[in-house]
Formats: C-alpha cells, sequence, structure tokens
C-alpha cells in the first residue's frame, strides 16, 4: 500500500473503510478502481498546499496520503 496513511503500524478509520470499498471494486472488476492515483506523501500533500493560509485536517492527509484521486481516463470514463 503505498502513502502516508499506511506508514504507521495504526491504520486510522477512514483509511479502514476506504480499503474496504476499494476491495469490493477489485473482487467485482469494476474499472473504477484501475483510475485510481497512487497517494501522496505528507510532504508532497503539504508543498501542494504551501501557499494556501489554512491548515486541513488530518483526514485529508489520510485521504491523500490512501489515494490522489483518479487518473484522466477515471476522469473521462466517469465524467467527474
Amino acid at each position: 500500500m503505498v502513502g502516508i496513511a499506511h506508514h504507521t503500524s495504526f491504520m486510522p478509520p477512514l483509511i479502514k473503510v476506504l480499503d474496504r470499498i476499494l476491495d469490493y471494486h477489485l473482487q467485482h472488476n469494476r474499472k473504477v478502481s484501475s483510475c485510481l492515483q497512487t497517494g501522496l506523501t505528507r510532504d508532497e500533500i503539504d508543498e501542494l498546499l504551501k501557499d494556501i493560509p489554512y491548515t486541513i485536517p488530518e483526514e485529508l492527509y489520510q485521504l491523500y496520503g490512501w489515494r490522489n484521486g483518479m487518473n484522466r481516463k477515471g476522469v473521462q470514463n466517469y465524467g467527474f
């Protein structure tokens, strides 16, 4: 597993739920699972947000550490 949330021995509840949803899609050969990008590191997230005058909650670090959204194929296929 890639991303910041999986670098600790404790897996946050949000990540457990997201992994279960992803597992469902993988087990049922849903194409959406292949469109997810790998997660970002905390440093990568901080770099992207360096000019934003807000502090993001830990849950957003967890979410984008788990997966960084969909690739272009997924966006085109699913209209997001």
